[in-house]
């Protein structure tokens, strides 16, 4: 279809033409030009009364591939819409194996890009806060999991855990473009460096075995002076390994004051509790189809700093000498991890600018997330040949994508300030800088902010006039009361949603912390949250200093005879006598001929491994038709759980609960 024809000064690059039929901006054009055609792109419409203007790039004449001009194109050649064929075949979208992007603008050509070029070359995705930046990251991410191409993604706010369950929002977008809904809840696994923050994810220990004395030096939270530095060393060359108890006791025999300060820089690396001497395997974190998240959600930004250090420089020396395989590393939030040396030096940036310097002739590639680029080390992000760029409307972060990316031209960056959410430029990867729209994720997303206003509800069981809403710690159920209903082979006659007042517990048993909730309303530990049942806690019960030693070894034993417990416990025989006598009158004891055993309430306290609860409460704007009172204290809980563990931390919360009367049946949940 002609949509008009060239007009005015032409040149090799770009070219104006009078619009005769309708045009967008975006669109591709093509001119015949020869034996060949050239593509163009339309970059402004202008209007006056008589007239439509429109400006055009010339991305270049179609050959084997894109090729530039030699000669402008004459005034008066008539241009035409570009088929999609001839759009697919000049910019080299045909790549069928691969990452599948999203689609072209204003066209329904799929945007495939070399995966192996891609993951090689190292990648910068850049956009403000909000603008889609994680959620462009995630698609590209679940294309490398599809592909079972390991990966390891630091994530400062735990965005990327929800990869672990399906888009079923977006099912019919995802149709439209022949994909699916799609969990990767068998290749993600969570650490990280404290596990009462993050009590989903596995504990991540760094090796210390393997620490140098430079590393050491780096990783302390202070510069120190050469005298103190010469001391240091002078420690260090004493012992055959590294152990922070044996470094402060070696600084103790010097006779110096300097020492202190040496002595309490080490006990602050020692309390970080992240080293041990049986680390985290780095084979565990590095397998192929594997994605391992470094959750650093709520964790100090010095601490994270010295994980990312220690762990990026660990995984580097192992991929060097092939322990592990090769690895695509994702650097959420890159700007605090390599901040740009005006802005300060962070702890990581050193073995970041190393990386991503030489990762990629072993098999490393990296990509930097990042909402301000400005603030992002420039030879970090100079290293990327790959760049996904966003909506970004500050000034310092436009001059320095412009600085950093080729091919950006002053028309170009105007329009990456006015880029609709969703829609980016992808440059270096592909043969012209390309405005795609991103396509929708098969997992689902977990980067949005927390609504603090609350949007208006749109389910019908969120529409009851009478019903509440507000901002609450909560434990939500998997599913909606909508999906309940949807779902449901029977008629529904009455529906509610009903929060459970509850408090959440943290309990350290030996070396591991324990999640559970205990139901303030019936005081029941609850084991099933979709129905809020539990089994029920003593109440009131509170022991003796004697007492509390005799059930403390009670609970490990479980059955045992006076004698048992005798040696057990330590205690003179007529304390246990005595003691196991008032416990049994007591009905916490039971006794079967000569054999004590716990009642059935104190087997909680034993077998509290059985009770747990592995989703913890978050804040949430939620609808609920009614509350339940709290019966029970939280002071009266925490006192009782505390005389058998060592309390962690507690919270008071909501448990979210679908209270649903089916006709003819019996109430339900």
């Amino acid at each position: 279809m002609i949509l008009g024809e060239i007009i005015g000064k032409t040149s090799t690059t770009e070219f104006k033409f009078k619009i005769s039929r309708d045009a967008k901006k975006y669109q591709y054009v093509k001119i015949k030009a020869e034996n060949n055609f050239v593509l163009a792109q339309i970059i402004e419409i202008e209007m006056n009364s008589d007239e439509t203007i429109a400006s055009c790039i010339i991305l270049g004449c179609k050959e084997d591939t894109l090729k530039p001009l030699r000669f402008p194109l004459n005034p008066g050649t008539k241009v035409e819409e570009a088929d999609e064929p001839f759009i697919n075949s000049s910019l080299g979208l045909e790549e069928q194996k691969g990452a599948f992007l999203g689609t072209l603008e204003y066209t329904n050509l799929k945007v495939n890009v070399d995966l192996n070029k891609l993951l090689t070359k190292h990648i910068a995705i850049i956009a403000k806060s909000g603008s889609g930046k994680s959620y462009t990251a995630s698609c590209l991410i679940e294309e490398i999991l599809d592909r079972n191409i390991p990966l390891v993604i630091i994530d400062p706010h735990a965005e990327y855990t929800s990869l672990k369950k399906p888009n079923t929002k977006e099912k019919e977008k995802l149709k439209e473009l022949g994909l699916e809904p799609k969990d990767y809840s068998r290749q993600v696994q969570e650490y990280t460096p404290d596990i009462t923050i993050n009590p989903d994810a596995t504990q991540l220990k760094l090796s210390i075995s393997n620490m140098s004395s430079s590393t050491l030096l780096h990783l302390l939270p202070a510069k120190l002076s050469n005298m103190q530095t010469g001391l240091l060393y002078s420690s260090l060359q004493n012992l055959d390994k590294i152990n922070f108890d044996d470094i402060i006791i070696s600084l103790d025999t010097e006779e110096t004051h300097v020492k202190y300060t040496l002595m309490n820089l080490i006990e602050q690396i020692k309390k970080l509790n992240i080293f041990s001497e049986s680390p985290t395997p780095l084979q565990e974190i590095v397998q192929p189809g594997k994605c391992s998240i470094m959750n650093l959600k709520g964790i100090p930004p010095e601490i994270s700093e010295v994980v990312v250090y220690k762990l990026v420089s660990d995984l580097f020396e192992a991929r060097k000498f092939g322990d592990i395989p090769p690895f695509f590393l994702v650097l959420e939030e890159a700007q605090n991890f390599a901040p740009e040396r005006s802005f300060g030096e962070a702890k990581s940036s050193s073995v970041l600018r190393k990386v991503l310097a030489e990762g990629r002739k072993f098999g490393l590639g990296v990509a930097l997330i990042s909402q301000r680029p400005s603030r992002l080390d420039k030879s970090c992000i100079s290293q990327c040949s790959t760049q996904i760029i966003l909506k970004v409307t500050n000034p310092n972060d436009l001059r320095s994508i412009t600085a950093s990316v080729e091919g950006i031209t002053s028309e170009t960056e105007k329009e990456i300030k006015n880029l609709p959410i969703g829609t980016a430029l992808l440059v270096g990867v592909v043969s012209q800088p390309l405005f795609i729209n991103v396509r929708p994720r098969k997992s689902e997303h977990g980067g949005q902010a927390i609504d603090i206003v609350g949007k208006q509800a749109k389910d019908s069981d969120l529409q009851d006039k009478d019903g509440s809403q507000d901002l609450l710690p909560v434990i939500k159920q998997k599913t909606s009361l909508k999906d309940l209903e949807l779902s449901s082979k029977k008629e529904i006659k009455e529906k509610e949603i009903v929060l459970v007042p509850c408090l959440f517990v943290q309990l350290q048993k030996e070396a591991n912390i324990l999640n559970i909730l205990i139901n303030l309303n019936d005081n029941k530990i609850i084991i099933d949250l979709e129905h809020a049942v539990g089994v029920s806690l003593p109440a009131g019960m509170l022991l003796s200093e004697s007492q509390l030693k005799i059930l403390k070894p009670a609970l490990q034993l479980k059955r045992f005879t006076p004698a048992e417990l005798f040696n057990k416990s330590r205690l003179q025989f007529s304390e246990i006598y005595d003691a196991v006598k008032n416990l049994t009158e007591k009905g916490l004891l039971v006794k079967e001929n000569n054999i004590f055993s716990l009642n059935k309430q104190l087997q909680i306290f034993s077998d509290i491994e059985k009770y747990l609860c592995n989703i913890k409460p978050d804040y949430a704007k939620i609808k609920y038709d009614r509350k339940l009172e709290a019966k029970f204290k939280k002071e009266d809980l925490v006192r009782l759980f505390s005389q058998f563990f060592q309390i962690v931390s507690s919270r008071e919360c909501f448990l979210e609960y679908f209270r649903v009367i089916y006709k003819e049946s019996k109430e339900t949940g």
